[in-house]
């Protein structure tokens, strides 16, 4: 799984150097693809089908994430949270004609991880410990915290890689 190596928010730097990317939806699901304008806010560029692809026309300082635009859950770009154009990436150029391919897919999580985060999403937190859920299960989903604002990318991320981090570092009950 991808890390967030972002210690500060992700914003668009300038519009000197034009990059051109074709971002293809490898997943099920439909994608919602945001550009981080010059002050770090969301710009939606409109929803990607599964199987389907979206050309932009962009700028190489200017970063790019997606989500599941259902779930809201973060997706990756060729393995990372966030995409980054270049003008060009190992010695091939980019161009209108030649575009850069950028495929969009799901995160690969342990079963364990999943099935906490599918129980976490579908047990409102001031119930879990009235659910028939074992005891050590209960202990990891009461520390999880609740993201509840998908307005601020950075803490959306950062809350909800802590919680992952948080279910990894447990592990699965013996």
């Amino acid at each position: 799984m991808a890390q967030n190596r972002f210690t500060q928010p992700l914003k668009s730097l300038n519009n000197d150097i034009r990059a051109f990317v074709s971002f293809v939806n490898t997943t099920n699901r439909n994608v919602c693809l945001l550009w981080l304008d010059y002050k770090g806010k969301r710009v939606r560029y409109g929803d990607i089908p599964p199987g389907r692809g979206l050309l932009i026309n962009t700028y190489v300082t200017h970063p790019w994430i997606a989500y599941d635009a259902v779930t809201s859950y973060p997706l990756l770009f060729n393995g990372e949270m966030a995409f980054f154009p270049q003008e060009q990436r190992d010695n091939q150029v980019f161009s209108e004609d030649n575009r850069e391919l950028v495929s969009i897919h799901i995160p690969v999580y342990s079963l364990y991880r999943r099935c906490l985060e599918v129980v976490y999403l579908h047990i409102r937190p001031d119930v879990v410990n009235a659910e028939n859920i074992p005891t050590n299960i209960k202990a990891i989903l009461t520390k999880m915290q609740p993201v509840s604002d998908f307005t601020d990318y950075p803490d959306f991320h950062r809350m909800h890689y802590e919680n992952i981090a948080n279910i990894d570092n447990m592990g699965p009950p013996e």
